[in-house]
């Protein structure tokens, strides 16, 4: 407790200095991708493979990444690897293939490699995996008004990211409910409808996946927002993804306002 503490007031001051006063032409907000705690595959279309990651954002006075916004890695582990029929893994470079983009604002980060890869390693799938501690920079841009630096990024690697893994990453109640809703949401076409057979399927193996390590209450409030969702599809949002999009961000939203309570200091 007097580490967190400690870590808190060391991670408030920096907040108040060298966070104040980025606004726009500024890079935006460095994130936090939240750790998956296992393997999460990347669906495929013949060209790419890829899925969406939940994240949060570190530096709440820093602007919202907009969509397409290009992130890498500077702090924790990304592990991508393929696996083949025979069941034999093999480890990819995440840093060389690896594509990382904003999705939803800071709430959801698109991680692409080219099927080509895949392809090359003979292998039937191929899966993520991001360890807790992972810090994601936007990509420098021309004429950026206010870059991120070195200082800022060591205190986002320590001190900032270890609030934050306790808060976020470690959470054994919305997060654990976002992860499920997260494996969902990945299963499922961007746009148009899917079927009762697709959305069942992906709804157990969530669930199968998850239910060794869940409370009882995060699976039913999971359940909860699957059920609303499914019976909503095509009556108030376009298609079920969208659905539990909101409610995964909504979730997250409410573990990054806690987050920052936690890192800013009590006035």
């Amino acid at each position: 407790m007097r580490l967190f503490k400690r870590l808190t007031t060391i991670a408030s001051a920096f907040v108040l200095t060298a966070f104040y006063g980025a606004g726009a032409g500024a890079a935006p907000q460095a994130l936090g991708l939240v750790a998956t705690y296992g393997d999460v595959d990347l669906k495929c279309n013949g060209v790419e493979c890829s899925a969406d990651f939940t994240a949060f954002c570190l530096q709440q006075d820093r602007q919202s990444p907009v969509r397409g916004t290009g992130y890498f890695l500077v702090n924790g582990e990304i592990k991508l690897s393929a696996m083949t029929a025979s069941g034999e893994r093999v480890d990819i470079d995440a840093a060389q293939h690896l594509r990382m983009e904003s999705r939803r604002k800071h709430l959801a980060v698109r991680l692409t490699l080219p099927q080509s890869m895949v392809a090359i390693e003979g292998a039937t799938k191929v899966a993520v995996n991001i360890s807790e501690g992972v810090v994601l920079l936007p990509e420098t841009q021309a004429g950026d008004a206010n870059p991120h630096t070195q200082a800022e990024v060591a205190v986002l690697g320590q001190q900032m990211r270890a609030i934050g893994t306790s808060i976020v990453d470690a959470n054994p109640g919305s997060m654990v409910t976002a992860r499920i809703l997260g494996d969902v949401i990945n299963g499922l076409p961007e746009r148009g409808k899917s079927d009762d057979l697709l959305r069942q399927r992906l709804w157990d193996d969530a669930v199968g996946r998850r239910g060794g390590q869940t409370p009882a209450n995060a699976i039913d409030r999971a359940r909860g927002i699957y059920e609303l969702c499914r019976w909503t599809a095509g009556r108030g949002t376009p298609n079920m993804r969208d659905c539990l999009e909101t409610h995964h961000d909504g979730l997250m939203e409410f573990l990054n306002g806690q987050y920052w309570k936690a890192a800013r200091p009590t006035i």
